[in-house]
């Protein structure tokens, strides 16, 4: 028995320190594109983009029942060895269905900064993901940066983009 749980000591002292040490940019850039797989954002295939340029993207991910609906996007760019940029962007389309939206962006950022950084989602980053504003925080090696663009012309809607560097 003693020895049962000495070894679940030792395996969730390790697996702890495995995440504390998690960084995208030391990852294959075909596993950074696979971190959303499971929140239904998989990315297409890291390809060249241009130059020395790599990009990966999902589909809209509809999120919603209302019309127009709201809609939430995963992109990566970066070199053909390394993923240097991550980017979450939520399409509020329908206000109605906003605050849902931002609770489902704020959900699969939480995921995304755990798979990327090792670390919990900053609590202001997470905060600004729910109150729709913008704002830079910086986290160990990581920055994170919310940004708000509102819609002009016929959709009355905006975007909010988590960007993680």
């Amino acid at each position: 028995m003693r020895l049962n749980i000495m070894t679940g000591i030792i395996a969730v002292v390790v697996t702890s320190a495995m995440v504390s040490a998690a960084d995208f940019r030391n990852e294959a850039p075909a596993r950074v594109c696979a971190y959303l797989v499971k929140d239904g954002l998989e990315t297409g295939e890291y390809k060249v983009l241009m130059d020395e340029e790599y990009f990966a993207c999902s589909p809209y991910k509809e999120l919603g029942k209302g019309r127009p609906r709201n809609n939430l996007a995963y992109y990566l760019s970066g070199s053909k060895a390394a993923v240097k940029t991550i980017q979450l962007t939520l399409n509020v389309n329908n206000k109605a269905e906003a605050k849902a939206a931002q609770a489902e962006l704020a959900k699969v950022a939480a995921t995304l900064s755990l798979k990327a950084t090792g670390a919990v989602l900053p609590k202001e980053v997470r905060s600004a993901i729910a109150s729709g504003l913008s704002g830079e925080w910086k986290s160990g090696k990581s920055a994170f940066k919310i940004e708000r663009t509102d819609f002009k012309g016929t959709v009355d809607g905006y975007s909010i983009s988590l960007t993680l560097e």
